[in-house]
């Protein structure tokens, strides 16, 4: 009996993470204010999940867009940009590194140079989609997002 309610225990634990990485994902694609931003920052404050680390890092650099001073937005890009890249480059196979990368890449300026990947992101992720376990809803999402960049972006 008590390893029935031990294994139980566990499974609802599994689900909450699960459903707290949906949270995570889904927040973090509904931010548009910087109350959003604020608000996203503390629901993924203390969350120590690699899974959800390019989102983090993603929203980090987005204080950039809500700071006044230039030297503060170089900094927060600048900071959450080598961040990003650290974790592609230690996780190669995370399909939503490459996709959070492109997700900021499509939207930072271009003189800051930083759209480089933006077409072996749009690969990598195509490519490794299907295979992915994500929820499919999210997948759709993220496919979505992708045409929508290919149609503003010449790529």
């Amino acid at each position: 009996m008590r390893w029935l309610v031990v294994i139980g225990f566990c499974l609802i634990s599994l689900l909450s993470l699960a459903n707290g990485v949906n949270d995570v994902r889904i927040g973090f694609h509904s931010i548009g204010s910087e109350q959003d931003l604020k608000d996203f920052l503390k629901l993924v404050e203390g969350i120590d999940d690699t899974l959800l680390v390019p989102y983090q890092v993603a929203a980090s650099m987005q204080r950039a867009k809500y700071a006044t001073n230039p030297f503060k937005k170089l900094k927060y890009f600048n900071e959450g940009k080598e961040q990003l890249e650290a974790y592609i480059i230690s996780h190669p196979n995370n399909i939503e590194g490459y996709y959070v990368r492109l997700l900021i890449q499509s939207e930072v300026p271009a003189f800051l140079g930083y759209n480089e990947n933006m077409e072996s992101d749009i690969s990598f992720v195509n490519e490794h989609i299907g295979e992915a376990e994500l929820p499919d809803t999210y997948k759709q999402l993220m496919k979505a997002n992708i045409t929508k960049i290919r149609q503003n972006y010449t790529l």
